[in-house]
């Protein structure tokens, strides 16, 4: 297991005074304000922060935020913990050794952190058992047929360590409801004794209930959800209508769902936002065409879809 970048760039960090490496993100919890935030509000501010797509960038992003909060506030430094580690994870780092070396080798120049990190090591192994177990979920898709959630999982060997009594079985689920799924999610964690709290944490971390569960409230007798095979269509079609100064240009959108007889279509902004856009099917429309509104977030556009319905 390669420890990445983050160990070949060790020196150059010890070389580089951290005031400007810490200059690389915005001030996202300003150091008098670490002691005055409520935890689900500074936890919350590091879950949005933007920080690089790259995950070596990335994980040096996460660390330069939370670095300074974990010490003073551990009511919320597992959930901060884990934000970061989850980009290593993501490369492929599984092991409690090599995360270990991995978060050494980005925060060499803060030993401050790095010794919070020693004293607390069953966070960070428990945080890695977090990461393994949703693993799992990796396989969870939506049946537009069925309009349900299925999970069809089966074992791996990186679970070995985690779940004793699922090496000879494999795992089948179809959830009806985001309720009974999170009472099955919880039940998987029953034996390593995590919080609630953390795992609806951990809930929110994955996004699961927009992925997957949202969808289901979507589909209905005008507006159903366009799966994966017929994405790249609506994407395309959705390009060729698009001028140069439609605010939409340029803007990679994901197509979620369309509405049969209106032409209209969900898509989800790059930046975390959803249009419903009126296509028109015309090429490099006017300004202000196609139309669209758009929503902060994919539940607004659901209660839009509905209101319109009703």
């Amino acid at each position: 297991m390669k420890l990445f970048n983050f160990l070949k760039r060790k020196e150059k960090y010890k070389q580089q005074p951290l005031e400007q490496w810490e200059l690389r993100m915005p001030s996202i919890i300003p150091q008098e304000q670490v002691m005055e935030l409520s935890g689900d509000e500074i936890y919350n501010r590091v879950r949005l922060a933007k920080v690089s797509y790259n995950c070596e960038s990335a994980a040096d992003d996460y660390f330069a935020i939370i670095a300074p909060v974990c010490p003073v506030r551990e009511d919320v430094a597992h959930s901060l913990l884990r934000i970061a580690m989850r980009m290593i994870f993501y490369l492929g780092v599984t092991s409690n050794k090599y995360m270990f070396l991995n978060i050494e080798a980005i925060n060499s120049n803060r030993p401050t952190f790095l010794e919070w990190v020693s004293a607390n090591n069953k966070i960070v192994e428990t945080i890695v058992k977090e990461l393994t177990i949703c693993c799992i979920f990796y396989d969870l898709k939506f049946d537009i047929e069925k309009n349900v959630v299925i999970l069809d999982h089966k074992r791996t060997e990186e679970m070995k360590n985690v779940f004793h009594e699922m090496q000879d079985r494999e795992i089948y689920k179809e959830f009806q409801s985001f309720e009974e799924f999170k009472a099955f999610f919880y039940s998987l964690f029953a034996e390593h004794q995590i919080s609630q709290d953390e795992l609806d944490r951990l809930i929110l971390e994955e996004d699961y209930k927009e992925k997957y569960f949202d969808m289901m409230l979507i589909k209905n007798k005008h507006w159903d959800v366009i799966p994966q095979s017929g994405r790249r269509k609506w994407g395309e079609l959705l390009t060729a209508e698009l001028g140069e100064k439609h605010p939409l240009y340029r803007k990679a959108a994901t197509p979620i769902a369309r509405c049969y007889g209106q032409d209209d279509v969900l898509y989800k902004i790059y930046d975390g936002t959803y249009a419903i856009v009126h296509l028109t099917y015309s090429l490099k429309n006017q300004d202000g065409w196609p139309r669209f509104i758009t929503f902060k977030s994919l539940e607004d556009a659901i209660t839009h879809i509905k209101a319109a319905e009703s």
